[in-house]
């Protein structure tokens, strides 16, 4: 039945829960059924089949209206072979799926195509094991279509709200062999679980349909945790993932089995029969987000507390991973792998080639004994990684463990291409596992131990604070990273540093993920009126508090469109001087006459990095006494 708003009279065209199934049964090829505003409990509805190209929609009137499960055993919403629906500005609320069966409130199977629009799920689950799925929402379509989750929410800012799984995909689970695309788009997904994987998200197309795109674009991942394996927030895996302007934050996954989980916020793993498969990542954000280990001991390392990427060629450009955090297993077992990004090459999955562009691996742990707790590339079953890192920053990440390393880590086989990029301030080695191996440093800055290879270049930089808990790695005055890369190694895609500022400046690219800029705007030009003495204009100028080290530059006066006069000048910041300025005979002679009363005072200076800036301020210059 319908309470509260339903008291109100139903829009035009609107139908009640009473009326919804035949509405629903008898809509037409490219309509619409409108539900009225307000809240339907306790019942369940079929989607009937359809043929592949039959469109159709289901939306809320008004504000929108909502479902509520209201007792176990009882999902909202389920179809086969439906066509291609659209659910749109619905609630579906405290429904639970039969014991045993997938998708709490939405179970969609079949030959369909299926778009979630502006719609909430809330206290939604599923149970019955560890292989049920989609705590709010199943989708196993074999269709060629497309299946897409738009400016929808999963689960809010309590616990109860969350969506929840006994298996994978504590919100959502989306199996699509078919699909020819599957998106995720504007959407927020916050304190979901799952009991194996996936705690917001859990995705997959099964390696059989040649080449299906999947996206995850502007959505935030907050709070939702696995408690066996991977993902904790999603678990994919697809031929082609673009993953774009994400953001993860504070997703766990706690391993109870066997202490050898991976990926705290995102698992990302290709299929054998797609090897190298592209993954695309840009302009994400992955802060503390964990892995701990609660179970047996291991031979299985746990690894990647921010991602772990599993056999797919990765492309990342401004991407961040900070106070990321990895457990080593309890009892010893593998060392864990990757506290901020984890790479990993099988031999299956073939030979991934990764780069990683402007990327921020800062502050992040693995507590005990592990490898790269920045980052991790590595290969299992006689895989490997080759990995290229440009215009990066890796520093301030801690293991905290003997023999093992803070920065970047390597496995068999491996190989390493550093450039204009910075590893620095981590605990435990800087470098490790390529010192058999290749390493191709240029233009590069590594600091720590093992030597890091030819190439090196820099002394120790100046970064506000990249240590675990702050993971700022902003240059401060006089870095010596700034204007100290080579703009060889600058991709064309890549025109702003992390934060989106333009990535060269002054000429020169700065080492590392940030461009310096520093609050350098000129010298000014503090007289009004100047008085000649001796052939010499006494003009007072400042260099501000703003500049690096000193300002250098010239001061040239001007009148009548000639010039009159010229004098260079250093000045240390935040210092004021008088600058005597000889003037040419033609000047002094008018000066003779009277006073020059549209004198164009002109600064072009430079503080100590090499930004340049101009002033100008007309003057009146006058025969002093």
């Amino acid at each position: 039945m319908f309470v509260g708003a339903l008291a109100l009279a139903a829009p035009a065209g609107a139908v009640t829960c009473a009326n919804l199934q035949t509405a629903i049964n008898g809509v037409a090829n490219g309509g619409t059924v409108t539900v009225n505003q307000g809240t339907c409990t306790g019942m369940s509805f079929t989607l009937p089949s359809h043929a592949p190209g039959f469109t159709y929609t289901i939306q809320g009137a008004g504000t929108g209206a909502t479902f509520n499960g209201g007792a176990s055993g009882n999902r909202i919403l389920t179809g086969t072979d439906v066509g291609i629906v659209t659910l749109r500005n619905l609630t579906f609320e405290n429904s639970t799926a039969p014991t045993g069966q997938n998708g709490g409130a939405v179970d969609i199977e079949g030959n369909s195509g299926v778009t979630i629009d502006s719609d909430r799920f809330f206290g939604n689950k599923v149970t019955g094991g560890t292989i049920m799925q989609g705590g709010a929402i199943h989708i196993s379509s074999t269709s060629s279509s497309t299946v897409t989750i738009r400016n929808s929410t999963f689960g809010g800012a309590t616990a109860a709200s969350g969506n929840s799984s006994s298996g994978s995909g504590g919100a959502v689970t989306i199996n699509n062999p078919g699909a020819t695309s599957m998106q995720v788009i504007g959407s927020v997904f916050r304190r979901n679980t799952a009991g194996f994987a996936g705690g917001g998200l859990s995705e997959s197309s099964n390696g059989t349909s040649g080449n299906p795109q999947v996206t995850l674009e502007n959505s935030s991942f907050t709070q939702n945790s696995a408690s066996a394996d991977a993902g904790g927030a999603v678990l994919s895996s697809a031929h082609s993932l673009t993953v774009e302007r994400n953001a993860f934050s504070h997703n766990s996954v706690v391993s109870n089995v066997d202490g050898s989980a991976r990926g705290g916020a995102l698992l990302a793993v290709g299929f054998p029969s797609a090897p190298n498969a592209p993954l695309t990542q840009i302009g994400n954000r992955f802060d503390a987000n964990h892995i701990g280990q609660d179970g047996l001991r291991s031979s299985l390392a746990p690894g990647g507390g921010g991602e772990w990427v599993g056999g797919l060629d990765l492309t990342s450009r401004n991407d961040r991973f900070t106070s990321n955090s990895l457990a080593q297993a309890v009892g010893g077992g593998a060392e864990a792998e990757g506290g901020g990004l984890g790479l990993e090459g099988c031999g299956s999955l073939g030979t991934p080639t990764d780069v990683l562009e402007n990327l921020v691996a800062a502050g992040n742990q693995i507590a005990g004994e592990g490898h790269g707790a920045g980052v991790y590339g590595g290969g299992c079953g006689g895989g490997t990684v080759h990995a290229t890192v440009l215009d990066s920053t890796i520093a301030g990440n801690r293991e905290t463990g003997a023999g093992g390393s803070g920065g970047l880590a390597g496995g068999s086989g491996d190989t390493l291409k550093m450039r204009n990029s910075v590893v620095t301030g981590n605990v435990g080695a800087s470098l490790e596992g390529f010192a058999t191996r290749t390493i191709t440093n240029t233009d590069a800055c590594v600091l720590g131990s093992p030597a890091p290879g030819p190439g090196n270049i820099c002394k120790p930089p100046k970064l506000a604070n990249p240590a675990p808990g702050h993971a700022d790695v902003h240059e401060t005055t006089l870095s010596p990273t700034i204007n100290a890369g080579s703009n060889l190694f600058v991709p064309g895609p890549l025109t702003t540093d992390f934060e989106g500022q333009p990535r060269i400046l002054n000429g020169v690219v700065d080492m590392g993920a940030d461009e310096f800029k520093d609050g350098f705007g000129g010298v000014p030009i503090l007289s009004k009126k100047a008085k000649v003495k001796k052939g010499k204009a006494r003009v007072k100028v400042r260099c501000p508090k703003t500049a690096v080290g000193h300002c250098t530059g010239k001061l040239t006066l001007r009148s009548g469109g000639h010039g009159i006069g010229s004098r260079r000048f250093s000045i240390a910041a935040g210092k004021t001087k008088t600058l005597k300025v000889p003037l040419t005979r033609a000047a002094k002679v008018q000066l003779e006459l009277g006073p020059l009363d549209h004198v164009l005072a002109r600064t072009n200076a430079h503080d100590d990095i090499g930004t340049k800036k101009r002033k100008t301020r007309h003057i009146e210059l006058k025969l002093a006494g």
